[in-house]
């Protein structure tokens, strides 16, 4: 039964990061020049909304209703677990003209740390790395900003994790993403 656990957590994290980018709907042509991400706070018409993110399925990712000011009524709740928690990810095509991107994104975790990462994807490959760990226990705004030399048909791609945990309960929250092209 264990193996069985592990091998459906295995597949659901690798489907989440590799299945994003053939899959049309993961991929938002921006509506304006600085804004990317369509859907930056889990929810739509005040319901829990995952419209254009990859979340695992429950019990790993689900919403809470509990968000930072500003941020309606509902965020993203990633379990932590062993090996892999919840996640969350969302990939974008890149925008050629610019090479400087800033992710910003409130979260909070509660009793088990978590990463956010901002990826330049590259001929279906990971070219580039930044991430950052959600350290604190009340809504923080968090932001990653990196410069990625992109070329036509380059991705970013955005993966929330919930943490890792063998021992206690815990996840991690987060709300409001907001991907921008800087320069």
């Amino acid at each position: 039964m264990i193996n069985k656990k592990f091998l459906i957590i295995i597949l659901s994290s690798l489907f989440l990061l590799w299945n994003c980018d053939e899959c049309s709907t993961c991929t938002n042509p921006p509506d304006e020049e600085d804004k990317i991400l369509v859907n930056t706070s889990f929810e739509k018409n005040g319901n829990p909304s995952a419209d254009g993110w990859n979340i695992s399925p429950p019990p790993l990712g689900n919403f809470a209703s509990d968000a930072p000011s500003g941020g309606g009524t509902y965020s993203v709740a990633l379990e932590a677990n062993n090996p892999f928690g919840g996640e969350a990810a969302i990939t974008v095509k890149s925008l050629t003209d610019f090479d400087i991107y800033k992710l910003s994104f409130y979260a909070k975790f509660e009793k088990i740390y978590s990463t956010a990462s901002l990826f330049l994807i590259r001929n279906g490959r990971v070219s580039k790395e930044n991430t950052v760990f959600v350290t604190d226990t009340i809504w923080t705004l968090y932001s990653i900003t990196d410069t990625f030399q992109t070329s036509a048909g380059d991705s970013i791609r955005i993966l929330f994790r919930g943490g890792t945990t063998a021992v206690i309960a815990g996840k991690t929250l987060f709300d409001l993403c907001k991907l921008e092209a800087v320069e």
